[in-house]
């Protein structure tokens, strides 16, 4: 008997052993989680396959375990990763769902509510293909509303092939030997019954001494464009890049970034030009602030006109590149400018937020976002509630972003949308739109750009920065389409047409969607 006693004393000792150890394995696997690191670049920026990377030791799933203290290991795993899946869908965080859920599955056990929150989650990220294996998984493991959820899921994915077929990509400007080999910097605008796109041009490389701003109008709905004609040069003492447009009446503005040549740190001013038909256009005179000097800063590429007729945007201030919001009440976005009050992160030659862009929420509340300079590679915000005077300080959400320039903004019914590339990592593909009524929750996505071998060409010419994929798009609402300019390769204007009939129609059923929270 007191042998028997001491053998269960001992092996209630390991077991107490084990679960430690099992618990400061859960509490490092946690401050990990919220670490978050970066993604991997390549074909491992697929969201699951983090998990698989950073989240566990490549454990090979067996059939048997290799003892009854593995299986008790494992199974505690399983319980622990599961509950995280689960909390994070309740959340509307697709993004740790899968990270969560993909863990949970590799321990060598499951559940039947996890694949089918696995499935909504990754249909929400837009990996189509994944979501439907495990909407397939659910359904045999006989959860009783997985046939229900996969039948709906065919009918949204056939409702969204019969959208992109009303969605066009139309090129602007495609790079030939004779002509400029690199182009950025896509800003459009709508004015009297035209597009304008105008957008940064150079022989070979990117911010080189030679780059100016060159820009095309389209009078048929963006089906076809004019050659690019040269609308601000460069000088022995600059080199210009696009700033945005900004239509008032009569009047066309364009804001041209100035940028001094040899200046350290780098850093711009901003001026503008402005036309009354579109075609001739005024001598460059600088963008003025509200105490009377010029704007030491280079002006973000869509200033944002609310609904009382305030202007608000944002500029990158020197010494360098330190961003701040910025507004007017001047309706012509020529002078009056103000800083609002925000606080960013100092990263000596530039601040870590960088590149905004913004829409409004239902109750008024301005978001911006941020490009994240510290490559979380997720998007930050801001907030103001007081029409732009003040801000909050940037927080980082959990919207995937590719740590580059992206767009935002609000459709005629209030709907906010963005468009960036969420990888998760430089890869700067899929071009995705994704759609929000409450500003938080953008639970509805548009694919755009795929990326895929058929989709996105080789890269034709050689240059500095010349990145591969889809680069800073920008989108403006024109009648009843939302046009998105972007550049491919760094050396082809591309436009893509999303009627916004589309967008409507693109409702998706409550799932893990990316949230701001």
């Amino acid at each position: 008997m007191r042998k028997r006693l001491l053998l269960m004393m001992g092996l209630l000792a390991v077991c107490a052993l084990v679960a430690l150890a099992q618990d400061s394995y859960n509490e490092n696997l946690a401050r990990v989680a919220r670490v978050v690191p970066k993604f991997p670049e390549g074909d491992r920026s697929h969201y699951g396959l983090w998990a698989k990377d950073h989240l566990l030791d490549r454990p090979v799933v067996k059939p048997k375990f290799e003892s009854a203290e593995d299986s008790v290991r494992k199974v505690r795993q399983f319980m622990h990763y599961c509950s995280k899946a689960f909390d994070y869908y309740k959340t509307h965080d697709a993004l740790n769902t899968v990270v969560y859920g993909d863990s949970a599955l590799r321990t060598g056990f499951d559940n039947r509510e996890i694949y089918l929150y696995m499935a909504l989650s990754y249909e929400t990220l837009g990996d189509y293909e994944r979501a439907a294996t495990y909407f397939k998984a659910a359904k045999r493991r006989g959860f009783p509303v997985a046939k229900a959820a996969y039948k709906e899921f065919k009918k949204r994915m056939k409702a969204r092939k019969e959208a992109a077929k009303d969605i066009k990509t139309v090129t602007i400007f495609k790079a030939a030997d004779e002509t400029d080999h690199y182009a950025n910097g896509v800003v459009m605008a709508s004015w009297k019954e035209a597009l304008y796109c105008m957008w940064q041009s150079s022989p070979k490389d990117e911010d080189s001494d030679d780059t100016r701003v060159v820009y095309s109008i389209s009078k048929d709905g963006g089906l076809t464009w004019g050659a690019p004609t040269t609308l601000a040069a460069p000088t022995d003492e600059y080199y210009c890049t696009s700033g945005g447009w900004l239509a008032h009446g009569d009047t066309l503005t364009a804001f041209i970034d100035i940028w001094e040549k040899g200046l350290e740190p780098r850093g711009g001013k901003t001026c503008y030009t402005r036309s009354s038909d579109g075609v001739k256009w005024s001598a460059l005179q600088p963008v003025m602030m509200f105490d009377g000097t010029e704007m030491n800063g280079v002006l973000e590429q869509d200033p944002y006109r609310l609904p009382d007729g305030r202007i608000i945007g944002a500029a990158h201030f020197q010494p360098g590149l330190h961003v701040c919001p910025i507004y007017t009440d001047d309706a012509r976005g020529l002078s009056g400018w103000q800083r609002g009050a925000f606080e960013s992160e100092d990263k000596g030659k530039q601040s870590r937020e960088l590149e905004p862009s913004q829409y409004l929420m239902p109750d008024g509340t301005i978001v911006m976002l941020f490009r994240d300079q510290n490559s979380s590679f997720r998007k930050l915000k801001a907030t103001s509630t007081d029409r732009g005077a003040t801000w909050t300080k940037a927080q980082q959400t959990n919207l995937l972003d590719a740590r580059t320039k992206q767009c935002a903004g609000n459709l005629p019914n209030g709907t906010a949308f963005m468009v960036s590339c969420p990888s998760g990592s430089k890869q700067r593909w899929p071009l995705v739109l994704q759609l929000s009524n409450d500003g938080i929750n953008f639970s509805q996505s548009i694919l755009l750009r795929s990326g895929a071998s058929g989709d996105l060409p080789e890269r034709r010419y050689e240059g500095r920065y010349k990145t591969i994929g889809y680069s800073y798009p920008k989108a403006i609402v024109a009648g009843d389409c939302l046009y998105i300019g972007y550049s491919t390769n760094k050396e082809d204007v591309e436009c893509t047409i999303v009627p916004l009939r589309q967008c409507a129609q693109n409702q998706v059923a409550r799932q893990a969607a990316p949230s701001l929270r």
